[in-house]
């Protein structure tokens, strides 16, 4: 064999290597690509559950606030009703004191009360 000949055989087979070298690089990457997207299928999908979950939870806590601001206006409305009754109950109370002690009184509800009953 004469010198052409082996350097066109060294450079043939140097030639084969690279490609082969290339083919497995190659499909390596190919490999790792379709984990890549994999992955990023997966993220996408939970990024969206978390989304909805999201969505929903802030429509709990705008219906819970709601709620909330109802249940306080009631409660207020609840004391209002019983700082009115304990207002009249002192009233009658006093009103009937005044009565029983046979009194001239004016009562806390501002009704002036004259003396009492004379068969107390």
């Amino acid at each position: 064999m004469s010198i052409p000949v082996i350097i066109l055989l060294i450079v043939a087979a140097a030639a084969v290597v690279a490609a082969v070298a290339a083919w497995s690089k190659n499909a390596a990457l190919a490999e790792r690509k379709s984990a890549l997207e994999q992955e990023l299928a997966a993220a996408k999908a939970e990024s969206e559950r978390k989304q909805t979950e999201m969505s929903s939870l802030l429509a709990a806590k705008a219906s819970l606030e709601a709620t909330l601001a109802s249940e306080r206006e009631a409660t207020k409305e609840k004391l209002q009703l019983l700082s009115e009754a304990r207002s009249e109950l002192a009233c009658s109370r006093q009103s009937r004191v005044g009565a029983q002690t046979n009194r001239d009184v004016v009562s806390p509800c501002g009704e002036s009360i004259a003396g009492g009953d004379p068969r107390l």
